[in-house]
């Protein structure tokens, strides 16, 4: 993108209006019960945008709810679609009043789409200049091209310019049109050709060209695909008519890119908005927007155009000899304070960007160019890990720097203990703000300061670095460096007000390294026994299928909740239990009440057992083999959770099924290498130990202390039985009693899970807690202390705030008291294996047993470790003494031990 004219940005409004309806919770309502949360997302991301990309020329298009000329040449056009819910319909009235009232510039017009609204605009003024498309409809990528017109899917933050639409589709943006039309578009009832998927529909198309080139070759494909086309060519033209956005629009000939100008934004009118609407979370958000209309004079940098005046005021001196590296030390020795982060792409590290007290500094770690075009080399190893060692494990002055852990992973260093005086703004805010899950260094930004762009510190894998002199590569992360300090300075403060700095020091800072190392060791995958055992999943599938087909009597689509209704309460005249807006739900909790009724929903169980096992598990699991090790490395994150849990990526390595035998095979896929064991630790019971602590409830602590059978124990207060008497029914139920508590549950959630009344569940519950009276009042003056101070404290300080909890909202209200109570008993579990993964990884590394003690996994209160044959025996009662007494609690913590080749199976 290189027009010198400016930049237009584009809304898809509805695009977004459904986005945000998704994305948010339903019960974000007023006080009067309108539902309010797909207004809110909307003007919470055309706030984004305005703050992030500064744009001079803007446009909200919308649809009309007018029929458009598609209806006229495919009446069953989008006819498939889902009737949409009520609380989104009444929802778009709301966006449109707050469009027009707003002072934005925005289009509606009878009779058309957004769509193609947009396309008119982007053929009428792409020639003059740059045009970001913001939408996640895949329609909208046809309008790429290779110049200056981009689409920007900011859920999912990419990007996409011509490149990134071949690599999702295999076909140049231009032809998406006939790729679409020839394997059609469910989502607008669109049909394609039977038997043509993405890669034949890319392979036709990228050596033929668009749907007319390939029916003037249609005598060269083989007979059968030949025949196919042949019988669907009008249906194929029709929808491509269907599918191609227009470009000639009366209405909008005469229009100027004046009209898009943004200048008469009515921050006054958005204010009684907002009031009126009780979304007053955003009016924070409208004083900097007022900021930002006041002084608006930067734009944002990008890669392929430099903020010129920015880099005219600051310069960053290249070290790119030895000299000047000795120079920097002894700079680095004299200052006070210093900020600093690598560059990088997920894969490589590019350079490192310093400041030290006032001044820049950029080390190129890989060979760039000057701006005399003149290759420079990289500075030596040596000097790389002196300046390494001086960042992150040496010194002891002040430190700020981003998502060190990403940073440590490609540095391929030797890892210590990091220094204390190292504070990375990624952590410090999760600390501050757990619920929001931030991930970029812009949304940090954005949150807690009067926003301005910044350069990520992680590029894209794609970005060709040598292309940029070196020169002024770092200049561009000036800015970065920058908001760092500005960032701790506003993090200090509430980081000591809610004593949360030890939090740091003694756990999320310290944890990097054991994550690090488990991201790097992997965990190895029997690719035989994984794909014989896809194959016996599929083979069962198959067989489950034609068994639902026969008790059906018919056959028809499993995973369509509207089909499988029909079959079930029409055809087959099942009782329905639960009934949507959108016809009777066929959950899983609909289908368990109907389990007795008839055999087919045993199978429809089964089938769906069987899909997500290969689909979320089998096939993920296999794509992620890296081919060098052989083993599959996931990506824990520390931020992944508002509980202070750990979570995992790339693939998901944390939710794997146990509860039934083919679910307990995912982890049989597993195997330790050649003279190595798995061992797996587990906590048992922890969190009901950590509800002990907490709660100082004498008959639970007497239960773990005199090591009792805690949900027999708790049946027998229940159902009024000695212990000889219950059986493994009444203690599951007593089981799903126990954990149900710490979860806050209710009678009618208690009565849900097991299948019974609520009215006996209330029952159950009473007698819980004429057992348990602590308990009881534990949770009673916890959630009276989180109404009062409006967050609610681990047993190690993590926080987390619940204004959930006093809204005048019943729902959320309780919404809220339940996270009162589960968080400090969830969140102190989560902290009490990261402070024994710490532990065991400095015991391993002290006694010099890194290759023969590995640890890979943590899942949940579990850790999977890897350990050579003969170090068994010697180190598996060092680390279960370490867990079981990493911290003392009012009862003792137990860990259960397994050893096995294959995880999860008995040895």
């Amino acid at each position: 993108m290189n027009k010198s004219s400016g930049k237009i940005y584009i809304i898809d409004g509805n695009a977004y209006i459904h986005r945000a309806y998704h994305a948010l919770p339903k019960n974000l309502t007023t006080t009067s019960g309108l539902p309010v949360n797909a207004v809110f997302g909307f003007i919470r991301m055309i706030f984004k945008i305005l703050k992030t990309y500064k744009p001079e020329y803007l446009c909200i298009c919308l649809d009309s709810d007018k029929p458009t000329f598609r209806h006229k040449i495919f009446k069953e056009y989008k006819a498939t679609r889902k009737e949409l819910e009520e609380d989104i319909k009444v929802q778009f009235p709301l966006v449109y009043e707050f469009v027009k009232n707003s002072g934005f510039p925005y289009i509606v017009i009878d009779g058309y789409e957004a769509d193609d609204l947009i396309s008119f605009i982007v053929r009428k003024f792409k020639k003059d200049y740059d045009i970001v498309i913001i939408s996640g409809d895949k329609d909208i990528l046809q309008l790429v091209d290779g110049k200056n017109v981009v689409v920007y899917n900011e859920h999912k933050n990419i990007f996409y310019d011509e490149n990134e639409v071949i690599k999702k589709y295999q076909v140049p943006p231009e032809l998406l049109v006939d790729y679409f039309s020839l394997i059609g578009d469910k989502t607008d009832n669109i049909v394609g050709v039977d038997g043509i998927g993405p890669k034949t529909a890319s392979l036709l198309i990228n050596k033929y060209g668009d749907l007319e080139k390939i029916f003037i070759n249609i005598d060269k494909l083989e007979p059968k695909l030949k025949q196919k086309l042949t019988e669907k060519r009008e249906q194929l033209y029709r929808n491509k008519e269907l599918l191609k956005l227009t470009s000639s629009i009366e209405e909008l000939e005469n229009i100027q890119v004046e009209n898009f100008k943004i200048s008469n934004i009515k921050i006054d009118r958005i204010k009684e908005f907002i009031l009126k609407y009780e979304m007053r979370s955003l009016l924070e958000e409208l004083k900097k927007i007022k900021l930002f209309i006041e002084n608006s004079n930067y734009s944002l940098f990008q890669f392929s155009k430099q903020n010129e005046s920015s880099l005219k005021e600051k310069k960053a001196i290249c070290v790119n000899d030895e000299k000047k590296f000795t120079g920097l030390i002894k700079d680095i020795e004299n200052s006070k304070i210093i900020n600093f982060s690598f560059i990088y792409t997920k894969k490589n590290i590019i350079g490192l960007i310093l400041k030290v007290d006032l001044f820049y500094y950029y080390i190129p770690f890989i060979k760039q160019k000057n701006l005399k075009g003149e290759t420079i080399d990289p500075l030596s190893e040596k000097c790389f890990f002196q300046i390494v060692d001086f960042l992150f494990f040496e010194t002891n002055k002040l430190k700020i720097s981003f998502n060190i852990k990403a940073q440590l992973k490609l540095l391929n260093v030797s890892l210590k203990k990091l220094d204390n005086n190292i504070f990375d703004i990624l952590l410090l805010s999760y600390l501050l703000n757990p619920d929001r899950k931030y991930k970029t260094l812009q949304e940090i930004v954005d949150y807690f300061l009067t926003s301005k762009p910044v350069a990520e510190f992680m590029l894209p894998d794609n970005i060709d670095v040598f292309s940029f002199p070196q020169d002024t590569f770092a200049d561009r992360f000036i800015d970065s460096l920058d908001v760092l300090n500005l960032l701790f300075e506003r993090l200090k403060e509430k980081l000591t007000e809610y004593d949360l700095y030890k939090v740091y020091e003694n756990i999320d800072l310290p944890l990097n390294i054991p994550l690090i190392k488990m991201e790097k060791n992997g965990i190895l995958l029997d690719k035989v026994y994984t794909e014989k055992f896809k194959s016996e999943i599929e083979e069962k599938i198959k067989e489950t299928k034609s068994r639902i087909y026969e008790l059906a009597g018919l056959e028809f689509n499993i995973n369509s909740p509207k089909q499988l209704a029909f079959v079930l309460f029409e055809k087959l005249r099942l009782p329905p239990i639960k009934r949507k807006k959108t016809g009777y739900s066929t959950d899983e909790e609909v289908l368990r009440k109907l389990s007795n009724v008839h055999p087919i929903i045993s199978s429809i169980l089964q089938y769906r057992e069987l899909e997500k096992l290969k689909n979320t598990y089998i096939n993920p699991f296999i794509q992620h083999i890296n081919p060098s090790t052989q083993r599959i490395h996931t990506v824990f994150n520390i931020t992944g959770t508002a509980t202070g849990r750990l979570s995992s990526e790339e693939p998901n390595m944390q939710n794997l099924p146990i509860k039934t035998e083919l679910g307990r095979k995912i982890r049989q896929m597993f195997v330790a290498q050649e003279n190595f064991m798995f061992v797996s630790l587990d906590y048992s019971q922890i969190e009901l130990r950590i509800l002990a602590h907490f709660s100082k409830d004498k008959n639970l602590i007497t239960a773990f202390f005199e090591n009792k059978d805690i949900h027999k124990s708790t049946a027998c207060e229940i159902f009024g039985f000695e212990e000889k008497n219950i059986d493994e029914n009444l203690r599951r139920i007593a089981k799903v009693i126990n954990f149900g508590i710490i979860y806050g549950i209710t009678p009618q959630g208690l009565g849900n899970e097991l299948n019974i009344p609520s009215q006996i569940a209330e029952d159950y519950i009473k007698k819980y807690f004429e057992k348990y009276v602590q308990v009881k009042q534990w949770i009673t003056d916890t959630i009276n202390s989180v109404k009062h101070y409006g967050y609610v404290k681990t047993l190690f300080g993590r926080i987390r705030f619940i204004p959930e909890i006093n809204s005048p909202n019943r729902q959320l209200a309780a919404f809220g008291e339940r996270l009162a109570i589960n968080t400090p008993i969830q969140g102190t579990a989560a902290d009490i294996i990261k402070l024994a993964m710490i532990k065991i990884d400095d015991v391993i590394q002290e006694r010099k047993l890194e290759d023969k003690v590995k640890m890979l996994l943590q899942i949940h209160d579990e850790l999977l470790f890897e350990i050579h044959e003969r170090y068994l025996d010697e180190v598996v009662p060092i680390i279960k003494n370490i867990m079981e007494n990493i911290v003392k609690l009012e009862v003792p913590l137990v860990v259960d031990v397994t050893i096995s080749k294959r995880w999860g199976q008995d040895n």
